[in-house]
């Protein structure tokens, strides 16, 4: 059959529109051949991934080719890709993991913002400090909480 119908016949109630190209897209990649096969043949270990709350976890095996010799990394971005196309909203977090395996744990972990470290030890009075910030926090907070501490004075412009 035709790769487009191989891949309607796996999961169909579970797959979208999305889901299914991305399937398709997938096992056009040598390293993916079997994939849509393995599906198929593991239609139940396969619902399970796509409905456990961590399924970057629980990608189910057998796929992979005989001969994939992969190193480490590569699993993880093959099994990143598997992700993206099956349960994007996890892809996230099975990217920490390449990361972290590539460029060593920790690397993502960053140092905690002291403000007043910065205010005492890397800024003049004559500057401005710049805060970028992303939609959900405010750091007017902490410039406040350190204003006060400091018993300085404090006014917007």
């Amino acid at each position: 059959a035709a790769l487009a119908q191989q891949c309607r016949e796996v999961l169909t109630a579970k797959l979208n529109q999305q889901q299914l190209k991305a399937l398709q897209d997938l096992h056009l990649l040598p390293c993916f051949q079997g994939l849509v096969g393995n599906i198929k043949a593991n239609q139940s270990s396969w619902l399970a991934f796509l409905d456990h709350a961590e399924p970057e976890s629980a990608i189910p095996g057998g796929w992979r080719q005989p001969d994939d010799s992969a190193g480490t990394s590569n699993q993880i971005l093959q099994e990143a890709l598997i992700i993206k196309a099956l349960r994007p909203d996890r892809l996230v977090l099975v990217c920490q993991r390449l990361v972290e395996n590539v460029l060593g744990a920790g690397f993502l972990d960053l140092p905690a913002f002291n403000l007043a470290y910065v205010v005492e030890k890397d800024s003049k009075a004559s500057s401005p400090i710049m805060m970028v910030s992303v939609p959900g926090f405010d750091p007017s907070g902490k410039v406040t909480e350190l204003a006060q501490t400091q018993g300085k004075a404090l006014t917007s412009a």
